[in-house]
């Protein structure tokens, strides 16, 4: 009987050694941008120049709003975003 016991001790504990293990810290991966038109310092752009970002993962069209995206001019003014 005590080693059915023991081996029921090192069972769990071998058990909670995994569990430990595989709580590890979890990677997470931030989407950024990789490019943008026009490029970053252009000058003399004309105003209905189309602006756009291409990131380095898909992004999902509700996750981009004014509060969560900024275009700003030379002087760091937020531009306005037409949806």
């Amino acid at each position: 009987m005590r080693s059915y016991k023991s081996g029921i001790t090192c069972l769990l504990a071998a058990l909670l050694v995994f569990f430990i293990v595989g709580c590890g810290q979890e990677t997470v991966t931030i989407p950024g941008v990789v490019s943008v038109t026009p490029a970053q310092g252009a000058a003399n752009v004309l105003t209905n120049t189309t602006v756009t970002a291409t990131f380095s993962m898909a992004m999902r069209a509700a996750s981009l709003t004014p509060t969560t995206f900024t275009v700003a001019d030379h002087r760091a003014l937020s531009l306005e975003m037409e949806e």
